[in-house]
């Protein structure tokens, strides 16, 4: 009984999430993700945190993300991809080239200090290339220690929470100072209550049946990915579903009736916040803060704060402007629901569409760099 009382909750938790979004649009300024990740730290540290329930919630993490990962590609445009603009196309390649030289070098250090760095770097490159989607493919791809998986994520989250914050608050001005803003503006006045409401629809109505088509194509390509796995050894079964479910979500998206699949987006992002919640409702935080003290959580502010260093540096370079570095950094690092709450607070209603495209972007390759990163990194004696 215990264990269905808590997979309702964890399936119910993201509904509640949005009720308060609903209810209270200020809280548009936190997130739908971190909201989630709160709730589950809350429930996983006052006594509701059974290890009788570990077993459930892997179940529903490997479950959640397979499903997760198709149904935010559907709705990717690709073709639209070659229609940014030429600003927005640099910054995204600085920024996804920064992580991956960032954690290259570290190798140089890490390497001999850390067993299993190439699995740490693979996960950092695919979720600040990609997402949260990313990183928890990669930990399943790459066979990541728990432990390590939740220190880094946790980690991540509280890092990246900073980030956002600096840049709604005074990134502009002090990013602004070394690439210059852009002019003419087109400014923007976001509704988060609007936003709010909309995220409600997946499970009304006529949006029902949208919702269930776009699960069903979803579990479709599962097991298309599954099949394709079998093909090979067993150890490389995983990696093959993950990056099968990649490369099927990008082809389906070609097809313009699951493109044009209004809720694919949406249940994607639905079952991300599941995620988020079981991930976070298994950190202890009073273990974290003692397992972090120099470990991990340093590690992930050195690669996360080097590399957006770099990024600065290579979008001077390039000629890029702050605009454009900002909100490609927003897409990577905090993934593509940020982009309006960001773009909002520098009034430029232009960089939402580039933003929302490199974040599309970054999902479909972070599993891709992630692990051949990793892969590659493995291989060094």
């Amino acid at each position: 009984m215990e264990l269905i009382v808590w997979s309702i909750f964890f399936l119910i938790a993201p509904l509640f999430v949005y009720f308060l979004l609903y209810r209270f649009p200020v809280l548009h300024r936190v997130g739908a993700v971190i909201l989630s990740y709160g709730l589950g730290l809350l429930a996983g540290n006052i006594g509701w945190n059974s290890s009788e329930l570990l077993p459930l919630k892997n179940e529903l993490i490997s479950i959640s993300i397979p499903l997760a990962i198709p149904l935010l590609l559907f709705s990717s445009n690709i073709k639209d991809s070659r229609q940014m603009a030429g600003n927005s196309i640099k910054a995204m390649l600085a920024g996804m080239l920064s992580i991956i030289l960032i954690v290259s070098l570290l190798t140089f250090t890490y390497h001999a200090e850390l067993s299993e760095w190439w699995k740490i770097a693979g996960l950092f490159v695919g979720v600040y290339t990609g997402g949260t989607p990313n990183l928890a493919s990669l930990k399943l791809m790459l066979e990541v220690d728990e432990n390590t998986y939740l220190l880094l994520h946790t980690s991540d989250m509280i890092l990246s929470g900073l980030f956002l914050l600096f840049l709604i608050s005074i990134g502009e001005k002090v990013i602004g100072k070394v690439l210059g803003t852009p002019q003419n503006l087109q400014e923007i006045s976001l509704a988060p209550e609007e936003t709010a409401k909309k995220e409600w629809h997946i499970f009304k109505g006529k949006g029902m049946l949208k919702t269930l088509t776009s699960l069903a194509v979803s579990v479709t390509c599962l097991g298309l990915a599954y099949l394709l796995s079998l093909a090979f050894d067993p150890t490389l079964q995983t990696p093959v579903i993950m990056l099968g479910l990649t490369t099927l979500g990008i082809g389906a998206s070609f097809i313009p009736r699951i493109r044009q699949l209004e809720n694919s987006f949406d249940l994607g992002m639905y079952l991300i916040l599941v995620f988020s919640t079981l991930v976070a409702s298994m950190v202890q935080v009073e273990d974290f803060f003692q397992q972090a003290n120099g470990s991990l959580f340093f590690l992930t502010a050195i690669v996360l704060f080097s590399s957006l260093l770099l990024h600065l540096l290579l979008c001077k370079i390039l000629k890029v402007d702050a605009h454009s570095m900002i909100i490609s950094a927003t897409a990577l690092v905090c993934s593509p629901p940020f982009v309006p709450m960001v773009a909002g607070a520098l009034k430029n209603k232009k960089i939402i569409l580039s933003g929302l495209t490199i974040g599309i972007i970054g999902y479909a390759v972070g599993n891709y760099l992630g692990y051949f990163i990793a892969i590659s990194l493995k291989s060094i004696p």
